[in-house]
This record gives structure tokens, sequence and C-alpha cells, in this order.
């Protein structure tokens, strides 16, 4: 078992290793849109979110609160940044990105207990943000699709409002199988990395906890979700843990729209790759 120091260590160095091309400054010249940082506090303390707005937005606005992905090791990154930036034009709605605590500094519960927090701050205080109670949507991202689902089954269990629709892009939902089980593709995930990623998040004893491992939530937890959208890659090591999550939501009695996107690979929405406008225009056409 690693200590502290090593995870430390390892988590720098995957955190430095980014092999996808950069976005360029140009690139958000093209969007109308507004940011700006806030702070929310919670029980996690204080939570970054950057809340990007249309220039021509009305009140009160439909919002999409994001979630992003990087294994929950990986901040923010540019590529997240566009992608709200997309959304917000396309949809003329405000967009929360939620800077959320990462692992290993920060262990299972605390970036789940934030996005929980932020969700339910939106609901409760719609009326002072200007935004739409009935259209708060969710987006989640790969590590960010996994915090999206446990936020809405630990909410809708608490009796609480959560969102009216969610999006789950190859989203990590069986963290307790081994990713050398799973299937491997050439140019996918390597198993040593993504389980790099499992040992940060959580202690081991807790892979199979459901708010770590959707996979295992009882079909009672799933019946009243949102309306779904479920995007998986067809050479992504965690396809098929998407392509039975979205079965299982159906056989709950969730709306589901489901999409196996053949030849991509992981994350390959954020990062621009082949398929990424096909897919995008369906989160688009989805939300909206």
């Amino acid at each position: 078992m690693m200590s502290f120091d090593e995870k430390m260590k390892l988590a720098e160095r995957m955190r430095n290793s980014n092999r996808f091309k950069p976005v360029e400054k140009d690139e958000f010249d093209k969007y109308n849109v507004t940011e700006e940082k806030r702070v929310f506090s919670g029980r996690e303390g204080e939570t970054v979110v950057y809340v990007i707005s249309p220039d021509d937005i009305s009140s009160p606005s439909p919002v999409v609160i994001n979630l992003h992905g990087g294994g929950f090791i990986n901040k923010r990154l540019d590529r997240d940044r566009l992608f709200c930036f997309k959304i917000a034009e396309a949809l003329k709605c405000v967009v929360i990105d939620v800077d959320y605590k990462l692992s290993p500094e920060y262990v299972f519960p605390a970036a789940l207990n934030e996005c929980e927090d932020i969700i339910y701050r939106v609901n409760a205080e719609a009326d002072r943000l200007g935004i739409d109670r009935s259209q708060i949507s969710l987006t989640g991202h790969s590590a960010g699709g996994n915090l999206a689902v446990s936020a809405v089954a630990t909410l809708l269990k608490k009796n609480l409002p959560a969102v009216s629709k969610m999006v789950i892009e190859y989203a990590p939902l069986d963290m307790f199988k081994d990713p050398a089980d799973k299937p491997s593709y050439e140019r996918d995930l390597p198993a040593e990395r993504a389980r790099g990623y499992n040992s940060f998040y959580c202690k081991e004893e807790e892979l199979k906890e459901p708010r770590v491992s959707p996979t295992y939530m009882e079909e009672k937890m799933l019946k009243d979700f949102p309306d779904t959208l479920v995007i998986t890659a067809g050479e992504d090591r965690l396809n098929e843990e998407g392509l039975a999550f979205a079965e299982k939501l159906k056989n709950a009695g969730v709306k589901v729209c489901s999409k196996n996107f053949d030849g991509c690979v992981h994350g390959f929405t954020i990062n621009r790759m082949d398929r990424h406008e096909e897919s995008f225009k369906m989160i688009i056409d989805f939300l909206a």
C-alpha cells in the first residue's frame, strides 16, 4: 500500500502527463460569454465555481451544472472551460462549472459532498440567482459522471430536489472491478493508471460502496432519477459499465437516451477527438 507521500508524487506525475492538444486563446474569443469566479461555502469548506453566462441571457434562466473529469485527481482545465463556454452560448443558459476538491489530498466523500451542496444551493437559491428552478441540468464527464450520479442519488434519498436532466459521459461506474479485468484497447487508459485513480479517490474497502461505484446501486435508488443521457465510447475501458448502467436506469423506469460511439476513446468529447461534434450536438439537443 502506498503512503500518502508516494500517492502525491504519483499524482503529480499523472497530472503533468497531459496527452491532449492545448486550447488556444482565440478559441475562447469566439464566444460571447462572461466568466466569473465565485466561492460557495459548504460541508467541505469553500468550493470554487466558475459561472459562465451568455451576454444576451434572460432571467430567470436555465442552468447547467458541470462536473469535469480527470480521474478525481486533475483540476478543471481549459478544455473543460471551453466546453462550458460552448454550452452557455448554444443553450443561452448559465453554466456553473464546479472546481471540486481533488484526491489524494481530499478523499471520498469530499468532492461528492461539494457537488451535492452546489446542486442543493442552486435549487434553494434559484430565485436570488435568477435561475429557473424547473430547468436545472447536470453534466458529468468521466470522474464527473460518477460524481453526478452519486450526488443525484444522495439528494433524492434525502428527499431533496436534484436536477431535471442529467448527462453522463464515459463515467467510471464500477470502481470495484479491477481495471485489468475490463475490456482493454490499445489507445485506451492503461489499467495501471486507472487503478491509481481508484486508489487515490477512496479506501480499498469503499470501492464497492454504491456512492463510489453506482453500478451497485439498487434499482429503488434510481427510480426517481431525472431524464438521463448516457454517452459511452466504443474503445473505452469503461464502455461496458456505462452501457449496463443505462439499462439499469431503464429497468428502474427512468427515461434514458443512450449512445455508444463506436471507434471513439475515453474523453473524446471534451478532448475534441473523433466524432466530438456529433456527441456535443447530442448533448445540446437533449438538454434543450
